[in-house]
């Protein structure tokens, strides 16, 4: 034959075979078979399936399918008619260019999906049963091959993908990769309008994403791809309408192997009225970089503005697809946080700085990685303060905390409520608690009990070590220098140690426990004081207790103490507290007390009283503006809800003042007895300067009385009296003897 023959005969063929294909495909009618897909699709689910509309398939050039109105049953019990409904799905497929290892797809558009998903009130849901349907109808299928008559049509052998068995793998599998692609082109994506519904009856919570449409540009490697996205969610706990917008160009290469999102662009405009006063918009700008092959995402230039705050953000993800460990940068721009709470629906409580919480920022490096959490660099700036230093968890399944901070200073006084002007003039509760009269004491109430509810089981799970150290504290009338807090906590056990600080020209040392292993918390704590000022703390509460005499001391104190208690009450603390305070001072001055003028005035006003005049005793002593005592010492116990004293003294060259008692912490009530000598030898009613005065101190603490003992006066008197007789009768009786 010859070669023209041979290429005529070849057109012939091709030309047949065009055309039958061409009649095959313009005679073939996909809709004759929707009884058998149906069918199909009913024995694979085990629910209703329906096919309203037409079905349109196409071979060649295009392989291509349309389908309309297409919907999947819903599972018996709920309420919905259809689990799943689509309008219309239009996707094809260019043949020839197969050939040269291309993909060319024309726009493929999916609308009007709409999802229902579905949980009853015992917590079953309607999607679970979709396998449990199709292998129902598998096994049905096999028994129905069973009973088979004979000379019945068998159904040709399942697939792999419907008997759920691995398929033998293909050549090209074998070989150990993907079909290469010279180029891939696709028109564009659309989906539209789609609706997913999602509904608890065991929680009561309803969710609906509508208006979902998502819109490609054209799709090829390494072009920027326009992509659109935008979607409403709806929930009704808590009470939420929300709309999502998002665009940004996304590049990929052939291999699908690195992407890249540029000027990406996501706003989120939430009305919350449960949550939020007003609707708010979140807007996040960023560009995304993600690499496959070396397990990493890049976010760059990221800024997020929420609520008036606007942040910058740079992030890097790597081994995501086994560890993922997470590095970020954050800086949050200055922002006033009265803004912020107004526009989150919250309200800070009044303060008495005006520019209170106006000014703050924060920078701080993240590092994540397993079950490690670290932030490095902290740098938070409130207002006149800065905060510095770190903090990480090296378990987070263990909630292991540790941590390093600083503020250089910081002014409590500003964060503190405003005072109102009756709170401005009132006295100070030393000076409101003053005597007015000598007389019984008003009762002191005992003091109602508070329950300690400690969270138990969070402090037993608590593992927590850092120091927080803090330049200048001013606090009230008070400053504070160089205040180191260093905590540990671990097995129930909370340490605060050391606590130190510069305190009013000295140094304060302390440490403080709480032990909740049981059930019954423990506490102990200790205080060490050296040189420290004590008129700044007590100064205040002397103001007004010797009438319009202003009373004030200088000096300083070296005071120790050691506490212990337990219980889970206030009372109960009080009660079980044992311990024990020293307190000594010396050079100490005190103005506005002159325990001479006090004694002389207090004797010769009885003696005016038994007629027998204290002009004598009084004479014209006039009292001194400062006294000065060179030691000042006490030792007291507590027990049993009493702080016991029975060696407190002040000593001066003119005077010695001691006191015993207690003071009832109970009842936050007093009953001291105090003993004030002098030492004089002049005319026989200054003798009495020579016995000590006693007085009672006594009350509860708003309201302390000073009562002197007369009787104890009178018993002197009369001692003094018959020393003077008796001396008088010696003398006698030596000049008689003479």
């Amino acid at each position: 034959m010859t070669l023209s023959r041979i290429l005529k005969l070849t057109g012939l063929l091709f030309t047949l075979l065009v055309a039958a294909l061409i009649v095959f495909v313009m005679t073939f009618d996909a809709n004759h078979y929707k009884p058998q897909i149906i069918e199909q699709v009913k024995a694979q689910t085990g629910r209703d399936f329906r096919i309203d509309g037409d079905i349109g398939l196409s071979i060649f050039p295009w392989i291509g399918i349309k389908i309309e109105k297409v919907a999947l049953g819903n599972a018996r019990g709920f309420s919905a008619r259809d689990f799943a409904a689509i309008e219309q799905l239009d996707v094809a497929l260019n043949v020839l260019p197969l050939l040269k290892k291309k993909i060319e797809v024309n726009t493929i558009r999916l609308n009007g999906l709409q999802l229902s998903l579905e949980v009853d009130a015992q917590g079953r849901n309607n999607w679970a049963n979709l396998a449990a349907g199709g292998a129902a109808g598998e096994t049905a299928e096999k028994a129905g091959a069973k009973k088979q008559k004979p000379g019945q049509q068998t159904r040709p052998p399942a697939s792999g993908a419907e008997t759920g068995e691995k398929p033998a793998p293909d050549a090209a599998a074998a070989g150990g990769g993907m079909l290469a692609l010279n180029e891939l082109r696709v028109e564009g994506f659309e989906f539209v309008d789609a609706l997913v519904r999602y509904s608890d009856k065991s929680s009561g919570l309803d969710a609906r994403v509508s208006e979902l449409n998502l819109q490609t540009g054209e799709i090829r490697p390494q072009q920027p791809v326009d992509v659109r996205f935008g979607a409403r969610v709806s929930l009704n706990q808590p009470a939420l309408d929300t709309r999502i917008e998002m665009q940004t160009a996304l590049t990929f290469d052939k291999a699908f192997q690195h992407f890249e999102l540029d000027d990406l662009v996501l706003k989120i405009l939430a009305e919350a009225k449960d949550l939020l006063p007003q609707p708010e918009t979140i807007t996040l700008r960023s560009k995304v970089s993600a690499d496959l092959p070396a397990a990493r995402i890049d976010l760059r230039d990221t800024q997020l503005q929420a609520l008036g705050l606007s942040s910058d953000i740079s992030a890097r993800v790597t081994h995501f697809n086994s560890q993922p460990q997470v590095s970020a940068k954050l800086a949050v721009q200055p922002f006033d946080a009265n803004v912020l709470a107004e526009r989150a629906g919250v309200t800070l409580p009044p303060m008495a700085a005006g520019d209170a919480l106006t000014h703050l920022a924060l920078n701080a490096e993240i590092k994540q990685g397993g079950d490690r959490l670290a932030v490095e660099n902290i740098r938070f700036r409130l207002d006149d303060s800065t905060l510095s230093g770190w903090l990480r968890m090296p378990s987070i399944s263990k909630q292991q905390v540790r941590y390093q901070l600083a503020f250089d200073q910081i002014d409590i006084n500003r964060y503190l409520p405003p005072k109102s002007p009756e709170q401005a003039a009132a006295p100070s509760p030393a000076a409101a608690g003053q005597a007015t009269a000598q007389g019984e004491a008003a009762q002191a109430a005992p003091a109602e009990d508070v329950k300690i509810e400690l969270p138990l089981a969070l402090i037993r799970s608590l593992d927590v070590k850092g120091e927080l150290r803090i330049g200048r504290v001013q606090a009230m009338d008070y400053r504070f220098d160089q205040l180191l807090m260093g905590l540990a906590a671990r097995h129930g056990v909370v340490k605060l140690d050391p606590l130190a600080m510069k305190l009013f020209e000295g140094d304060m040392k302390a440490s403080a426990e709480l032990d909740a292993r049981k059930d019954i918390p423990r506490y102990s704590s200790r205080l060490q004081l050296d040189q420290v000022q004590a008129g700044p703390v007590v100064n205040p509460f002397l103001k007004g207790m010797m009438g319009d005499k202003d009373l004030s001391l200088i000096g300083a104190v070296d005071l120790s103490a050691d506490v212990r208690s337990h219980g889970n009450s206030v009372n109960t603390l009080k009660r079980q507290a044992k311990g024990r305070v020293e307190l000594t001072m010396k050079q100490t001055r005190v103005k506005g007390f002159d325990p001479e003028y006090t004694i002389r005035y207090s004797i010769a006003d009885y003696l005016d009283q038994k007629g027998i005049g204290g002009d004598k005793v009084r004479g014209d002593y006039q009292p001194r503006k400062v006294t000065v005592f060179n030691r000042i010492h006490d030792t007291a116990t507590i027990a049993d809800g009493k702080v016991t004293t029975r060696d407190f003294s002040m000593e001066s060259e003119r005077v010695l003042i001691r006191a015993e008692g207690e003071v009832d912490i109970m009842n936050n009530a007093l009953d001291m007895r105090s003993s004030l000598k002098l030492a004089r030898n002049k005319t026989v009613l200054e003798k009495i300067l020579n016995e000590p005065l006693y007085v009672r101190v006594f009350g509860p603490f708003d309201k302390i009385d000073y009562q002197l003992d007369t009787q104890a006066l009178s018993d002197s008197l009369g001692r003094v009296a018959k020393a003077e007789a008796r001396e008088k009768l010696e003398a006698q009786k030596a000049r008689l003897k003479a």
